[in-house]
Formats: structure tokens, C-alpha cells, sequence
């Protein structure tokens, strides 16, 4: 594909992705407990399981992973889903990967990408907004604006609900640490 979203743009972040990652994993073991039992969260993450069916259901027909991670396969210097992209993940976003079962990766597949793109594409269940609405030029025309509008309308829900999880995310830790 001829244009790259973040192509030769790294993403810079204060914290390394491999600490935000420790940390995450800390937080979700000493206090799973509590996240299981707040009701707000397990509201949010039955809305979210929900709404990420329709998205990936919508996607995989729409065959948009397996022509991104096709691309990224492909590229030299990698895809849209390129290296630092990573970055845009806190820890509030990882620890929500951490409730739905996510193994979080030790080990990037490939420098060039993002941390989390394996050749099957995304690691995580739970991304960024980002990575769920953008799509690039080349590929939003071989889809048509048709199936354009289906995928932004059906990820509508599991962006919202996403935001909505990790902001009650970020409330339990502020409580965490008092």
C-alpha cells in the first residue's frame, strides 16, 4: 500500500511499553478481586464483549486484518500499524485487555510494527480508538464507502464502551492509591 499512516512519525512516550506492561500486570493481580467485583466494570465488559463481536464479526468479513496484517507483512518499513503505536496504550487500556484473558506480549514480532501486530494481526482485544476506526486510503477504497459506513457504525459502540471502561478503570487505581 502507498500510504502509511505514522510512516517515519515513532510515537514517543515517558514510559516504555514493557514498563507499562509490568505495571499493568501488577495492578490486575493485586487487585483482580476488586475489579471482578465492581459492578460498573462488569457492566462495561459485558457491553464491551458484546460490542467487539460485532466489530470483529463486521471486520472479518470485511477481511480488513488479514489485509492489514497482509500489508504489514509486506511493507519495508512497516504498516499503519507501525512502531510506537504502542504507545498510544496506557495502562488502564492494558489492564482492560487483562479482563478479557489477553496474554499481554513480552517481545515485539517485528521492530518495524506496532508492539502489539502479530502476523495474524492485533495481540489485543481491546485497542485503542485508533486502531479500531482508522483505515487507510488504499484499503477504504477497496472496500467502498458502503462498507466504510457499515464497519464506523458497527465500532461505534466498542469505541464508546471502551473509553467508558477504561475511564472506571483509572477511577478504581486513583482509589487504589488513594
Amino acid at each position: 500500500m502507498s500510504y502509511k499512516f505514522n510512516r517515519d512519525i515513532w510515537i514517543a512516550s515517558a514510559i516504555p511499553i514493557e514498563q507499562k506492561l509490568e505495571l499493568a500486570e501488577q495492578l490486575f493481580r493485586s487487585q483482580k478481586k476488586e475489579l471482578a467485583h465492581d459492578q460498573r466494570i462488569s457492566r462495561l465488559v459485558a457491553q464491551l464483549q458484546h460490542a467487539l463481536h460485532l466489530s470483529w464479526q463486521c471486520m472479518t468479513a470485511l477481511g480488513i486484518g488479514k489485509s492489514c496484517a497482509a500489508c504489514d507483512s509486506t511493507a519495508p518499513r512497516g504498516s499503519c500499524c507501525s512502531r510506537g503505536l504502542e504507545n498510544k496504550y496506557d495502562v488502564s487500556l492494558l489492564i482492560a485487555n487483562l479482563l478479557f484473558g489477553v496474554n499481554l506480549p513480552r517481545t515485539h514480532v517485528r521492530r518495524e510494527s506496532c508492539y502489539f501486530l502479530s502476523p495474524r494481526g492485533c495481540t489485543l482485544t481491546v485497542r485503542n480508538m485508533l486502531c479500531v476506526d482508522y483505515l487507510c486510503p488504499e484499503l477504504e477504497a477497496k472496500l467502498g464507502s458502503r462498507a466504510v459506513a457499515a464497519i464506523q457504525t458497527v465500532t461505534a459502540e466498542e469505541v464508546t464502551t471502551t473509553f467508558l471502561l477504561c475511564d472506571q478503570i483509572k477511577k478504581r487505581i486513583h482509589a487504589w492509591q488513594g
